[in-house]
């Protein structure tokens, strides 16, 4: 099936295609571009698979002495070829790219004095291929540690364990600063996430930067620090060694002169793990590799950090109604982020979770369950929190008990307030989208950076405010939240509090259960839990 389309970037993205015709499905829809015949660009088309691809590919007549029947019976030199140009997508292949892929290989391949070709592209091209390929066997024994890092962006990050896939956004981001460093190499960049959590490099409008190649030639290794190494590994004097010819003593000697705290330590490590790894997967060692010199590198944890006095604290009852009252009280101020605390409070889940979640994982609906005992508890509906937002890589559920219920709630009805914010599907939209991507053609609002990151601030605020003059920190509500389900659990039974908690550190039968419905000692538990939170965010403090 074929249609007609204007090549230009608003037509590909917006494409909305029926794939079922004449009542059955079709694989796929292709697309002819009008306003390419007789131009630079004629016999491109696109295919639109049913499962989403969008594939660019070249219709061309090849010259050849040889002679083809057409099927109309004429007789013709040449025939008929066709070569896939890659798949098209908004950010390393759009039109823009299109054009000047088919202008190379028009150069290349083309008949100068017309639109016909008179050498095979797809021979060309593996050709190309092969040559590079020797190229890069010939210069095995000159790849720097730099030239590795720059393997590593171009190649987007590949994780070590699954090098098909991307470094999450997190990780990625904190790896930058140490192999890449601070400055306004770094400054150029901001990071996203795809739907699987595959971390992405984008460029900031200000740099003018628009590929990982043009920002190494733009800002090259260079700078030196007080100690008279580099701001990062790629500027210093480590990032200049050959690769094959690093030695554990360098990589300690730098790990001991740049990185005095253990968790720095641990991190730059874990970066030349990455750059090591990469460079075996990359062929970049030569035939027979050196043993990796990060292997056998131990950074101790230190016996007392200052953050173990968090490891097992909790908030006191008193206290997590001052907290209650202060999310109140500063609620117009941080619109969102004061129901990310509570969320905290009431469900015991990560804020890096939390922030995650979209309104396609809230499911609202009244359900009355009838305990053993015979009482009756009400629910309203359940938050799923998809695996690939969850730190445990599992599914995990959130019972809409009546004060978590409350939270969600008011979300949805400031969502509608605001105005702005129906058109992002983010739980916790960040209330810059309004001023730069709410209002674009493309309506970039629900991209990745267009979300709440951080409520540290608010959650300054909120220990002045609360009087917590102990140990406060978030992961505090967690610690919390668990000790507050296991008082309550009676007999519930491990799966239960499991299921409730969200934990995952469990036997392969209890991770299993995780996918179950609600049971309704799950329910009870749930709706106990939130009974004594009500008790709680009543408690008023003693003058």
């Amino acid at each position: 099936m074929s249609k007609s389309l204007i090549l230009n970037d608003k037509n590909i993205l917006n494409l909305d295609t029926q794939f079922y015709v004449n009542g059955k499905w079709v694989e796929h829809v292709r697309y002819n571009f009008s306003n390419c015949k007789g131009m630079l660009c004629q016999g491109v088309f696109l295919l639109h698979k049913r499962k989403g691809a969008k594939i660019i590919v070249l219709d061309y007549w090849l010259n050849s002495a040889e002679e083809t029947t057409l099927p109309s019976g004429r007789i013709v030199k040449g025939y008929s070829k066709r070569f896939v140009m890659g798949h098209y997508n908004k950010t390393d292949f759009k039109v823009k790219h299109i054009e000047e892929k088919i202008a190379a290989l028009r150069k290349n391949y083309g008949n100068p004095n017309n639109l016909t070709w008179d050498q095979d592209i797809n021979e060309g091209e593996q050709l190309k291929k092969r040559t590079r390929f020797t190229d890069q066997l010939v210069a095995l024994q000159d790849y720097t540690v730099c030239q590795v890092i720059e393997s590593f962006y171009i190649n987007k990050c590949p994780k070590i364990n699954k090098p098909s896939e991307s470094l999450n956004k997190s990780t990625l981001g904190d790896n930058t600063r140490y192999l890449i460093g601070y400055h306004d190499r770094t400054k150029a960049l901001r990071y996203s996430a795809d739907a699987n959590n595959n971390g992405l490099i984008k460029f900031t409008d200000a740099s003018g930067i628009e590929s990982i190649e043009e920002l190494f030639k733009k800002f090259p290794s260079n700078g030196l620090n007080k100690y008279g190494e580099g701001i990062s590994i790629y500027d210093g004097l480590l990032g200049q060694k050959n690769i094959k010819e690093l030695t554990e003593f360098d990589l300690r000697n730098y790990l001991n002169t740049v990185a005095p705290a253990t968790g720095t330590r641990r991190q730059i490590k874990e970066c030349l793990s990455y750059i090591w790894n990469h460079a075996l997967n990359k062929s970049m060692l030569g035939q027979t590799p050196p043993n990796n010199p990060v292997a056998n590198i131990k950074i101790e944890r230190p016996t007392v950090s200052a953050y173990t006095k968090y490891d097992t604290a909790e908030f006191t009852k008193p206290e997590q109604s001052r907290i209650y009252d202060a999310c109140k009280k500063l609620r117009n101020e941080f619109v969102f982020q004061t129901q990310v605390i509570l969320l905290m409070l009431f469900t015991g889940r990560r804020r890096e979770t939390l922030l995650k979640l979209t309104w396609n994982d809230v499911s609202f609906f009244k359900e009355v369950h009838v305990m053993d005992n015979g009482k009756k508890v009400t629910s309203y509906g359940r938050i799923t929190i998809p695996k690939h937002v969850n730190k445990t890589k599992k599914s995990d559920k959130i019972l809409l008990t009546e004060n978590v219920y409350k939270v969600v709630k008011d979300l949805q009805d400031q969502r509608s307030v605001m105005g702005w914010a129906v058109y992002s599907d983010w739980m916790f939209p960040s209330t810059r989208i309004p001023d730069k991507h709410l209002l674009t053609v493309d309506n970039m609002a629900n991209e990745e950076e267009d979300r709440i990151k951080d409520v540290r601030t608010l959650f300054n605020s909120i220990k002045v405010m609360a009087e917590l003059t102990g140990p406060a920190a978030m992961k505090m509500f967690r610690n919390t939240y668990e000790n507050t389900v296991n008082r309550n659990r009676h007999a519930a039974s491990t799966w239960d509090v499991i299921s409730v908690t969200g934990r995952t550190d469990t036997t392969s039968s209890e991770k299993s259960y995780l996918n179950k419905s609600f049971t309704p000692t799950v329910v009870e538990l749930s709706a106990s839990v939130d009974e004594e939170f009500n008790n709680i965010i009543n408690i008023r403090k003693i003058s």
